[in-house]
């Protein structure tokens, strides 16, 4: 069989050992390697001009290793490093080098002897394969993996008992496509994949399909039929119709974990003994679960505040007279009867920094601060979550002032109007009710979303959302400053021509922007490694731009359209809001 690269062959400190993927794929291969410290780590290789053939494009970036490089959660092969390497016989070999995946492939760990497969095993394997996915999706701005079968996904489980989830192969992993995708179809698993992409839609819906099929896959290894509402589930997700199916991958995940059983809890035994009187308002399903509580971390914020935002200054100056300087001078505040909006809503493309600028906001506040995301909220009992969000919103309002920032509000405030959404609709009923009027309370909320058009729209009246901010790219100052501030502490040499990169940028986000200076950092840090040096060798100008050129926008015009598309559309709902945008 013939391989990219050979046993023993140097790729700069790390030397490979031996083939870890099973040959299917002539362009890309997978190798465990081992670093000059006898590290082992995978590194996965691509012939480009071979993966150009296969695909059908001229494209060089190889998507892949460009999604290991910006990825940030841990459901994927943890990212280390990337490269190129020219060979002799002339052919460019990209690659990417990670830690070894932990745990045993999916199909293998379903007929191991030792472990007890149940439904609710089988539930909660499930539900952690679509946060994964969800993942993926948002990582690329609503696409997905495409290929996900069981082969790809990766089961382990830790010493209290928690199932982890880590996906690979993303070979075939993009964003939204309409037509002839830049990857070969032909590769794609028949049984998995959606229908509607043999036309050439490639949407996070047929991610879903996908997931829907692996859960199906799943329950067949059962000696038992599923239970008949994780039949529903499964046929729902498995809908030949994209619109039939689950909106969304946190949709799915809720849907299964509502089927997850509470028979580990004891059954009350019934008993002759006088019964206390019903407490009127208690949850009913507390009679029959144990009670969870929310964990979260409430305490004041250390850093440089605004200091550490590079540009924007449009919208600091919003947040600083909307809500930094009511919280730093409340008594005067009083006297004029100002407060604070109820809740802010930030919206706009991945990557431009909306969960960065909360944090930035309360340091700059110097107040009580709590980072909350879909998962912080996530129960396995049926509608906990319910009771998570109540408890939450007690544990702020005892430590108010507070700023409370909501990540992927999406995820929990989902359209009650949709055929998918009765699941959640406890949990919106919920939320909403709490965030009614919060700011009276002392909770001041900024809510950060990709995917303002998901809201349900009660979210958005006023009372509850009282400031809508559109962030968009950044623009060309503000990319300026972001380099200045990511060099400011690395060495690099005096002549940086800070006007000049940001021109180059453009479109670029600010994860964008901050990946450019790190990789630079990076590439200057291992050639000081190679040449021997004692101190560093400077970050310089050359470096910069050939990064630059060589890294596609995270967000495409394409995209940029459609979110330009969605302003106007949550505007027009809104029509006296302020418009706030950040692009030139």
């Amino acid at each position: 069989m013939n391989s990219i690269l050979q046993d023993n062959t140097h790729i700069g400190q790390y030397k490979v050992l031996s083939r870890l993927d099973d040959g299917h794929y002539d362009y890309r291969e997978v190798y465990r390697i081992e670093d000059n410290a006898s590290k082992q780590y995978a590194l996965i290789a691509y012939d480009v001009q071979k993966w150009q053939q296969r695909s059908g494009t001229d494209d060089d970036i190889v998507r892949e290793i460009e999604a290991l490089r910006h990825a940030n959660f841990s459901g994927i092969p943890a990212y280390v490093e990337d490269g190129c390497l020219q060979t002799d016989d002339g052919r460019t070999i990209q690659w990417a080098c990670t830690q070894l995946i932990q745990g045993t492939r999916l199909d293998l760990y379903l007929t191991k002897p030792e472990e007890d497969i149940t439904s609710d095993t089988l539930l909660l394997i499930s539900r952690s394969i679509t946060s994964v996915c969800m993942h993926i999706s948002q990582l690329f701005s609503g696409g997905g993996h495409y290929n996900l079968i069981p082969q790809n996904i990766y089961v382990s489980k830790d010493a209290v008992g928690n199932y982890n989830v880590q996906i690979c192969g993303l070979t075939h992993a993009g964003f939204e496509y309409m037509g002839k995708p830049p990857f070969p179809t032909s590769e794609l698993n028949p049984h998995y994949r959606a229908p509607e992409t043999q036309l050439g839609t490639f949407t996070a819906k047929a991610d879903i399909y996908s997931t829907s099929r692996v859960v199906e896959y799943m329950f067949s290894k059962l000696q038992t039929q599923p239970a008949p509402y994780i039949q529903q589930v499964i046929q729902k997700g498995c809908q030949r119709k994209p619109a039939l199916r689950y909106a969304t991958h946190s949709q799915l995940r809720e849907a299964l974990s509502s089927g997850i059983s509470t028979k580990a809890v004891p059954r009350p035994q019934l008993s002759r003994a006088p019964q206390m009187p019903t407490v009127l308002g208690q949850h009913a399903q507390n009679t029959t679960q144990e009670r969870e509580h929310v964990s979260v971390q409430i305490a004041p914020r250390q850093g440089k505040g605004f200091a550490a935002i590079g540009g924007c200054s449009e919208l600091k100056e919003l947040l600083d007279r909307n809500l930094v300087s009511i919280l730093k001078n409340q008594e005067l505040a009083k006297q004029l009867g100002v407060a604070p909006p109820n809740v802010t809503l930030m919206y706009g493309p991945p990557g431009v920094g909306k969960t960065y600028v909360a944090e930035r906001v309360a340091e700059e506040a110097g107040t009580n601060f709590c980072l909350v995301t879909p998962s912080t909220l996530a129960s396995s009992y049926i509608h906990g979550s319910q009771q998570l969000i109540a408890d939450l919103f007690k544990k702020l309002e005892k430590q108010s002032p507070v700023i409370l920032a909501i990540d992927e509000c999406d995820s929990l405030l989902p359209s009650r109007e949709a055929d998918h959404s009765h699941h959640q609709a406890g949990e919106v009923n919920e939320l909403l009710t709490q965030l009614n009027n919060c700011a009276d309370r002392g909770i001041y909320v900024l809510m950060m979303t990709n995917y303002p058009t998901r809201l349900d729209y009660g979210a958005l009246r006023r009372g509850r959302v009282d400031s809508l901010v559109y962030v968009g790219l950044p623009d060309q100052q503000t990319r300026k400053e972001i380099f200045q501030l990511e060099l400011k502490n690395r060495a690099h040499e005096a002549d940086i021509n800070y006007d000049a990169l940001s021109r180059l940028s453009e479109n670029f986000t600010s994860s964008d922007v901050s990946y450019c200076a790190k990789e630079a950092a990076r590439r200057c840090f291992y050639d000081s490694i190679k040449s021997g040096l004692h101190e560093a060798r400077p970050i310089s100008q050359s470096i910069l731009e050939d990064i630059i050129q060589h890294t596609r926008p995270s967000v495409t015009e394409e995209q940029l359209r459609s979110y330009e598309q969605v302003r106007q559309k949550i505007e027009n709902l809104t029509p006296t809001r302020k418009r706030i945008g950040f692009n030139t």
